[in-house]
C-alpha cells in the first residue's frame, strides 16, 4: 500500500488496521482525489493480500476523513493500536459514531 501510494505522488504517513479493516493516514497531492487513492491502493494491494491472506476480498465502500495536520502524532498512535483499541470498541461501531458526530447522513446497511 505504501509503495502504491508513493508511485501515485502521495505520502504514506501511516498504515495498519485489523483483519476487517485497514486504516491508512496519507499526504496527498492536490490532483488526488480520494475515489482514486483508494481504488489505486485496493487495486495495486489485491494481489499481495490474496496470497498472503487467503481467502480475501475488499469490501465495496470506504470512509476518508479530513484531519488537520496538527493531530498527525495522535493518528499516528491510533493507527498503531488498532487490534487494543477494536478489542474494547468495534469498529463498525465506531464509524457510525464518528459520522453521527458530524452530521454526515449515511445508509444504515452500509455498516451491517
Amino acid at each position: 500500500m505504501g509503495g502504491t501510494l508513493r508511485d501515485m505522488g502521495a505520502s504514506p504517513i501511516a498504515i495498519g488496521g485489523t483483519a476487517d479493516h485497514v486504516h491508512l493516514l496519507v499526504g496527498p497531492r492536490g490532483k488526488h482525489a480520494v475515489a482514486d487513492v483508494v481504488n489505486d491502493v485496493k487495486t495495486g494491494s489485491t494481489g499481495w493480500i490474496k496470497d498472503s491472506l487467503p481467502p480475501f476480498a475488499w469490501q465495496d465502500g470506504y470512509a476518508a476523513l479530513s484531519v488537520g495536520w496538527e493531530r498527525k502524532n495522535q493518528l499516528v498512535a491510533y493507527i498503531a493500536g488498532q487490534e487494543e483499541h477494536h478489542r474494547r470498541w468495534p469498529s463498525k461501531d465506531e464509524l457510525e459514531a464518528i459520522v453521527v458526530e458530524a452530521g454526515i447522513a449515511f445508509r444504515r446497511e452500509y455498516f451491517e
